[in-house]
């Protein structure tokens, strides 16, 4: 603008007053528009040079990103900056050394523009030394979260650098966002969180009712279920529930993962150390999942957990053991009350309909759901219990057909039922 309208350098300031150009308000106002927010005046000769170079023809793309970089340049250089922007820097305890200042140079009209607490706070900034500060308290603020805080404000997204930031960063930046009044920021960050380091975190945009439509009642029937998540989820939970965040989406998203992470999934230090009340609520979120359609899954999820928890010894194990302990529990009373409807589901079937030749797997199975006969028998389920057990437990439906309906026993002598005294 200073080589358009002052071609022959600036001009001599005196004390007389402020200079004044003689230009059009109009026009001025135009250019103004433009160079602030990419739009307005220059948008006809913009599109006419544009197209012209190199035949593109999405000029408001092409205009949004040359108006990021140019602010992104005009930050870094920190040419005309106009604040300081200072946080105090906690060092390590081991190190003895003082927390020292971080100092971020930016410009007042930006942050005024994109932030109403910097709005705010604008109008009663103090000087220091000469320039204008403002100090921002740490936590929340850290040198990674502010910068990107800051960068995302000139550059109005997160993907401005290439800096890598984990799980962590992520939750700062989205108490800055909150601290900040950033809303886009903050639904930027959080969308982050759940798609890119998440992995989807079980559709937690979706309210009950849709969410039970795509997965049919069944358990962990949608979802990524990689090691990462797995750890995270817990972490993810820990972090929405806390007073100064309170994020119902993130909340829902991870209790709907740590329900589906049953088995294996609780078995993982970061679970273990979530409070106990956090704990006893997924339980009994799980508990609802516990029906005659899950139940076998349900089963051999408990008892894999147990096989990945033999021969650990710290605490946290412990407190993961008791969990699943818990739940089988619950598991053993549904398959011993609802025997009729579970030992119709697919799952057993396909048990009795393979063939026993040494088949390991379907041999611990069988195992495992008789052990959990066994413990959830009692007097008001044994009869009913043992009239399915009876026309269910000993016949292969294929077996039956091929041999021309010939009984013919496919369970494992180990693995048959013991009818206890009677009383």
């Amino acid at each position: 603008m200073q080589k358009r309208y002052l071609p022959s350098g600036p001009p001599e300031i005196s004390d007389a007053g402020p200079v004044r150009i003689n230009l059009p308000e109009p026009l001025l106002s135009g250019e103004l528009e433009l160079l602030y927010t990419g739009r307005g005046l220059g948008e006809a000769l913009d599109y006419l040079f544009y197209k012209g170079r190199d035949g593109n023809t999405d000029i408001e793309g092409n205009l949004t990103d040359k108006l990021r970089k140019d602010f992104l340049s005009l930050w870094r250089s920190h040419l005309h900056s106009d604040i300081r922007i200072v946080i105090i820097v906690a060092s390590d305890a081991a190190s003895g050394q003082e927390p020292q200042a971080a100092i971020f140079r930016s410009h007042r009209f930006i942050l005024a523009s994109r932030s109403s607490y910097f709005r705010q706070q604008l109008r009663q900034v103090e000087r220091v030394s000469g320039e204008l500060t403002l100090t921002l308290p740490s936590p929340p603020f850290t040198l990674l979260s502010l910068y990107l805080t800051l960068g995302w404000i000139y550059a109005g997204t997160l993907a401005f650098s290439d800096q890598h930031w984990n799980l962590a960063t992520a939750f700062e930046i989205m108490r800055c966002a909150t601290y900040l009044c950033l809303d886009a920021l903050y639904d930027e960050i959080q969308a982050r969180i759940v798609m890119d380091m998440m992995h989807g975190l079980f559709h937690p945009f979706l309210l009950f009712s849709e969410y039970e439509s795509i997965t049919g009642g069944a358990w962990g029937a949608v979802g990524c279920k990689c090691r990462q998540c797995t750890r995270r989820a817990p972490r993810v939970l820990e972090f929405a529930l806390e007073d100064e965040v309170k994020n119902a989406y993130l909340e829902r998203g991870a209790r709907r993962a740590l329900i589906a992470y049953f088995g294996e999934g609780w078995c993982t230090p970061e679970f273990a150390h979530l409070l106990p009340k956090t704990r006893l609520s997924i339980l009994k979120e799980l508990t609802k999942c516990i029906i005659p359609l899950n139940i076998f899954p349900l089963l051999y999820a408990s008892q894999a957990g147990m096989k990945k928890l033999e021969g650990v010894g710290e605490l946290w194990a412990a407190v993961s053991r008791e969990m699943l302990v818990a739940a089988v529990g619950k598991i053993d009373k549904v398959l011993c009350d609802q025997s009729a409807e579970c030992f119709r589901q697919k799952e057993w079937l396909d048990i009795v309909d393979t063939a026993n030749d040494g088949n390991a797997e379907r041999d611990e199975k069988l195992k495992w759901i008789t052990n959990a006969v066994q413990r959830g028998i009692n007097d008001s389920n044994a009869a009913k219990l043992y009239q399915v057990c009876d026309e269910r437990f000993p016949l292969s439906p294929t077996a039956q057909r091929l041999s021309g309906a010939k009984t013919v026993n496919t369970i494992p002598p180990s693995c048959k039922l013991v009818r206890p005294n009677a009383r």
